[in-house]
């Protein structure tokens, strides 16, 4: 008799260590939460990781990171890069945010503020961390009860990136300082406002891969959507609150 109640239970005990070993819960809206509702810059990508050879050698976007001061050639030697390919594939094959604080409340200054979904890749980055398999992956502390990552590539000149896995998911920013990861977690546990909390800033849901909007000064936003040409162009639109 105590045998028949202890297969069953030894499969389902199975099953579930291999459910949690492959797959993990994600919602697009979720990523949201990471997001500062201070933000003036968002975007929302689909698939970077399948794109990523045309969108790294798309002349206009090299044109406007080149304005924003990042060299072509160090755009060439990510493209290439073998560690960070693997990275894009982990967090860029579903759906990134992307956004801009123009000051963190933790730190005080400006950083890019990330949130990709992990799904199935969760569990697994965690282990390869934690292994020691990515070793330029420094463990910081933890903070919020969530253990923070620090990563300073050089082609970011000075910038580091922090972040932590959330609920399924990669959340952090990338600035000078590491603090500004406490405000991100601090927007995910629902301590500080976020874009999650701004159901009317949200972008609306478009079968368009690069979307996003621009916040001014005086609270305007700027919807906009863009897309590559087969050619190599670009294609954009942005809309106003003014009418023309």
């Amino acid at each position: 008799r105590r045998a028949l109640f202890f297969w069953p239970l030894l499969l389902a005990f199975t099953a579930s260590s291999l459910l949690w070993l492959v797959w993990a819960p994600s919602s697009t809206n979720a990523l949201y939460r990471a997001i500062p509702a201070s933000a003036t810059f968002l975007g929302v990508h689909r698939d970077l990781s399948g794109r990523w050879d045309a969108l790294s050698s798309n002349p206009l976007l090299l044109a406007l990171l080149e304005s924003l001061g990042t060299e072509p050639s160090e755009v060439e030697r990510l493209r290439d890069d073998p560690g960070f390919r693997e990275l894009l594939r982990l967090l860029g094959s579903d759906e990134l945010v992307l956004a801009y604080v123009p000051r963190m409340r933790s730190s005080g200054e400006s950083a890019w503020v990330f949130a990709a979904p992990l799904g199935g890749q969760s569990q697994r980055l965690r282990w390869m961390l934690k292994s020691g398999k990515m070793p330029d992956c420094k463990r910081a502390a933890t903070r919020n009860g969530w253990l923070v990552w620090v990563w300073a590539p050089r082609e970011l000149k000075g910038q580091r990136i922090a972040f932590a896995l959330v609920e399924g998911q990669v959340v952090g920013c990338i600035a000078s300082g590491t603090l500004g990861i406490d405000e991100v977690l601090g927007c995910v546990d629902g301590n500080f406002a976020s874009l999650a909390n701004r159901p009317e800033r949200l972008p609306a849901e478009t079968p368009v891969a690069d979307r996003g909007w621009y916040r001014n000064e005086q609270g305007q936003r700027f919807p906009y959507e863009f897309a590559l040409t087969p050619a190599g162009g670009l294609q954009a639109s942005v809309q106003t609150p003014w009418r023309m």
